[in-house]
């Protein structure tokens, strides 16, 4: 066989065998059932099986199934203007509506850190006029010490109001006007802050009716005001009025700064992503916490009242 031959046959299979490959190659499928897609909107209002969106300046329509039962829940808690991330299949000219999320404004740590180190040091500056340079002056009791009721119940108020002055600025700042206020507080936040005022007012309760009743009575006992040099933060917080440890001071003191660095925690991470809706709730506190805290300020209420006047 003559190399020329050779050639001509080898041109021949390959054009024979061309189309064969081609027509083993599989052709591309069309992509099966709706697309997803996500898109931002404003909530307008749902009905049954129906919600409308404002999506890119267009009001627009969208079906929610019938068997997306939490779905539909959700959709009628949310309130006109409420910022969403909705999941969305179109099925031919059909918008159908598979899930729908709160928008989050996403603020940076060191952002936070700024606001929440704003917002405290503007109370500070408060209380510094209001009483005359000395912040600290409304932790001072009767007898010039500090008072351990005084102390929890300013810590706690002064981490909860600075928690919420930021959550308000920083929805004003980063949300509009629209989204100014509609910061609620959750249950058990609301019960751990009732207990800390209770504590305070019971404890200030106790302690005047023991030294009026003393003073009637001509009991030496009654706690002499101690001078400012004697004054010392943490040794008042974690003694009794003789200047010797207690354990329901100490107990109470640790149990409340627990409860505060915890509830500080979550709320520091609340702030960094805080959905943009008209009402939103603050970080709660566990259960444990809250018993926790309850048995300490119950425990401390009780060496009060138990104890003898001058020395609890």
């Amino acid at each position: 066989m003559t190399k020329a031959v050779r050639i001509v046959l080898f041109i021949m299979v390959v054009s024979l065998s061309g189309p064969a490959a081609d027509a083993q190659a599989p052709a591309p499928q069309p992509p099966s059932g709706p697309q997803i897609i996500q898109v931002d909107a404003r909530f307008q209002h749902a009905v049954a099986g129906q919600a409308v969106f404002v999506i890119e300046g267009e009001v627009r329509t969208l079906s929610v199934p019938a068997e997306a039962k939490s779905l539909q829940a959700r959709l009628q808690a949310y309130q006109p203007g409420d910022w969403l991330i909705l999941d969305v299949a179109q099925d031919g000219d059909t918008l159908i509506l598979q899930e729908a999320t709160a928008g989050t404004i996403d603020v940076t740590r060191w952002h936070r850190v700024g606001v929440l180190l704003g917002v405290a040091l503007g109370l500070l500056l408060f209380l510094s006029a209001l009483f005359r340079g000395n912040p600290f002056a409304v932790l001072i009791g009767e007898d010039g010490r500090y008072s351990s009721s005084k102390f929890q119940v300013a810590v706690w108020f002064f981490v909860l109001i600075v928690t919420y002055l930021a959550a308000l600025w920083l929805r004003w700042k980063q949300g509009g006007a629209e989204f100014i206020g509609g910061v609620n507080i959750p249950e058990n936040l609301l019960l751990l802050s009732g207990i800390s005022a209770f504590t305070f007012a019971a404890a200030k309760g106790i302690t005047t009716a023991k030294v009026d009743v003393a003073r009637q009575s001509g009991d030496t006992r009654v706690k002499a005001e101690v001078k400012p040099e004697e004054r010392k933060l943490l040794a008042n917080l974690v003694s009794n009025d003789q200047g010797r440890p207690d354990l329901g001071d100490t107990q109470m003191l640790i149990i409340m700064l627990v409860a505060v660095g915890t509830y500080f925690a979550e709320a520091f991470k609340f702030l960094g992503a805080m959905p943009l809706l008209h009402t939103v709730m603050l970080p709660d506190v566990d259960t444990t916490i809250l018993a926790t805290f309850g048995l300490g300020q119950g425990a401390y209420l009780t060496k009060k009242y138990a104890g003898r006047v001058g020395e609890a």
